[in-house]
């Protein structure tokens, strides 16, 4: 069984909104679920932090993230899952996504997962980039799963609880390997532009 990252690059290699691969066309084997989701980064006081969330019951914290939907381009799409699953508005710093790929294949029909993660940095009032985390549209809701806090956004099935984790610390909770990978990558986008 297959469970890791098929393949990952930057946007310069992958078009935004197909499928990665040799082809322009998706696979008629293999269905194409394309996700976006936002790697939204704030100065810390030792180093930088990154807004993770915590769904459900499930122990690790992971980006903000979802499927596109219909008519909505993968920047859209970023942008509101943060909203949904955090409350927090923000704006996208790099249009160049970092891009994951994985074979989903625990249930049947197999799914090939194409993700794009966008740096981005929360939203000051007036639509402009704050870079200090400060800017939440929501205030946490009690969720229906024992009663810790949590948002629950349009269509969501499992309340979140959105933190902020120091980059180190997310890449050791973070347990799915192609979220911490599209981390690495970014965080290493950065140090190179001398973020």
């Amino acid at each position: 069984m297959h469970d890791g990252l098929v393949t990952g690059g930057e946007a310069d290699d992958v078009p935004v909104g197909r499928p990665a691969g040799g082809s322009n066309e998706a696979s008629t084997e293999t269905p194409v679920v394309i996700t976006a989701g936002c790697i939204v980064m704030r100065h810390g006081q030792g180093q930088d932090e990154v807004l993770v969330v915590w769904t459900g019951d499930y122990p690790d914290p992971t980006l903000p993230k979802g499927k596109v939907e219909s008519g909505e381009s993968p920047e859209q799409c970023a942008v509101r899952e943060v909203r949904e699953e955090t409350g927090y508005a923000v704006v996208i710093t790099d249009l160049r996504p970092v891009t994951v790929e994985a074979i989903l294949d625990k249930h049947s029909p197999v799914l090939r997962r194409v993700r794009h993660f966008f740096l981005a940095e929360v939203a000051e009032a007036g639509g402009g980039s704050a870079g200090t985390g400060e800017g939440r549209l929501a205030t946490p809701a009690v969720s229906r799963a024992g009663g810790s806090p949590g948002l629950q956004g349009p269509g969501t099935e499992l309340p979140t609880r959105p933190g902020w984790l120091e980059v180190s610390e997310a890449l050791r909770l973070i347990l799915r390997r192609e979220e911490r990978e599209a981390l690495e990558a970014m965080v290493a986008r950065r140090r190179k532009r001398g973020r």
